[in-house]
């Protein structure tokens, strides 16, 4: 009870010099512009996570339609790659070379539908953290 009552005059006794008007007014606006330029650069930086998951969107939609067309348009029977070796895992590996390159095509086009989905979530959680203003994130 006795440190309460301590507490209590102290809190009581405080009575904080604010200085010259002017000075604390500018010393506000200064931090207010700081904490305006902090919101800009954030701003810009989102746009760019933005415009660069656009980018390596369509140059993965470019690169794979290219590997696709590539790959179909080679004869079935001819191998889409050859070593030369007549060794039997190269042999194998060349015989089903069309659908070991159909299956890691797959595979790259799912991971990187997976990582720009994920980075895509990251950005629209970034723009909630920061409250940002509503802008043309569908998320």
């Amino acid at each position: 009870m006795e440190q309460k009552d301590t507490l209590q005059e102290l809190f009581n006794g405080y009575t904080p010099d604010l200085g010259q008007e002017d000075l604390f007014m500018q010393r506000l606006e200064k931090k207010l512009q700081a904490v305006e330029y902090i919101k800009q650069m954030q701003d810009r930086q989102l746009r760019r996570y933005r415009y660069a998951i656009i980018a390596a969107f369509l140059m993965g939609m470019i690169v794979s339609g290219g590997l696709l067309v590539y790959i179909m348009d080679n004869p079935i029977g001819q191998p889409t790659f050859s070593f030369g070796i007549h060794s039997l895992p190269f042999l194998f590996l060349e015989q089903n070379s069309r659908m070991i390159s159909l299956t890691g095509l797959a595979l790259l086009m799912g991971v990187g539908i997976v990582v720009i989905i994920t980075i895509w979530q990251e950005l629209a959680s970034m723009h909630e953290l920061y409250g940002k203003r509503k802008t043309d994130l569908p998320c």
